[in-house]
């Protein structure tokens, strides 16, 4: 087996050589690509994914549904490394479509649980695990922009104008809200002595 720096066009060839050894018999012969991750994606992942991995856990407000959407994304990034390692901003790029990735499973999610309330008591329903890190529910207790806002510009460190872009709105309002968060975690932080930063 070849290891994770070989090249993908020393195997083609491999392959393509031993295509040239059996007799022509007017078929042609397809031959599956393989493709070996770049040397330099398993140092970006192993740098962005515990930001990232924080930085969904903070947004969605639970691990196992930011673990699944990175994943998700960081496989998307891998099958397009070529593209997504010379833009200026890869991390962004995942991040947004892990926030894309999440966003649909909540939307399929919203409509399982309505089919649920629709069909099975409320006795029998079961209600969600809460979080027992004060810290968290607080930034979990803003609103989705601001949440999203104060963990893409503070945890992930992206400036305003990138900022803007992923979340589609225009730098100003980043700005904002960024302040809007801030304000509501100070506040927050101040009526609950117990909680440490």
């Amino acid at each position: 087996m070849a290891d994770d720096t070989t090249d993908v066009t020393a195997l083609e060839v491999d392959l393509d050589d031993r295509t040239d050894d059996r007799p022509d018999d007017g078929v042609d012969v397809d031959f599956v690509r393989v493709v070996v991750p770049a040397p330099d994606f398993d140092d970006w992942y192993a740098a962005t994914s515990p930001r990232l991995l924080a930085s969904l856990t903070l947004v969605t407000g639970d691990p196992h549904a930011a673990a699944d959407a990175m994943a998700e994304a960081m496989a998307r990034a891998l099958e397009r490394w070529r593209r997504v390692r010379t833009m200026d901003a890869p991390e962004a790029w995942t991040y947004r479509v892990a926030v894309n990735v999440w966003k649909r499973q909540q939307r399929r999610s919203t409509l399982g649980r309505s089919l649920l309330r629709r069909t099975v008591p409320r006795s029998e329903q079961t209600s969600t695990a809460t979080l027992s890190v004060e810290l968290r529910e607080i930034v979990e207790s803003l609103p989705h922009r601001q949440r999203e806002v104060l963990v893409l510009r503070l945890v992930l460190g992206l400036s305003q104008a990138e900022t803007a872009e992923l979340t589609g709105v225009a730098e100003g309002t980043v700005a904002s809200t960024l302040s809007d968060a801030k304000r509501s975690m100070r506040t927050a932080l101040q009526n609950d002595p117990e909680v440490t930063p």
